[in-house]
């Protein structure tokens, strides 16, 4: 291959790139605001289908840092599928969901308000009792 095309070759190589980039965000919009539709209509299974799909797009380098915009999408993301599972009364799901949430944010006290409910649904506290001080502990510290 002459220099030339190599070239040409790069530089489509990056447009392909950058169209990719833009592909997925322009996706994830639109994912976004077909949960919307789904939450006002009362779908909630579907509404949490679609946000595995946000979650798995939202997946980047950035998506375990919330400070930026993914990892904020990221977090919102698995804040309202567990409401979504909370409602549904899938429990354990929703304490997943929870717990990654809670790595993300660990000074939200919404999210340690939720999982003291997903505990107590569970009846987790009952089987560890050591776990009602941490959490209180936990939940003191924000």
């Amino acid at each position: 291959m002459c220099y030339m095309q190599v070239y040409i070759l790069t530089i489509t190589l990056n447009f392909l790139l950058m169209w990719q980039v833009f592909w997925d965000k322009l996706l994830l919009q639109r994912y976004l605001v077909v949960i919307q539709v789904f939450l006002l209509v009362k779908c909630l299974f579907q509404a949490a289908r679609d946000y595995d799909v946000v979650l798995l797009l939202a997946s980047s380098d950035c998506a375990s840092d919330s400070s930026c915009s993914e990892g904020q999408l990221t977090l919102s993301a698995l804040i309202n599928r567990s409401l979504i599972y909370l409602q549904h009364g899938d429990y354990s799901n929703a304490l997943s969901d929870l717990l990654s949430a809670a790595k993300l944010s660990p000074r939200d006290k919404t999210i340690y308000q939720t999982l003291g409910v997903c505990y107590h649904k569970l009846a987790l506290y009952i089987l560890n009792p050591s776990f009602i001080v941490v959490f209180v502990v936990a939940a003191a510290a924000c």
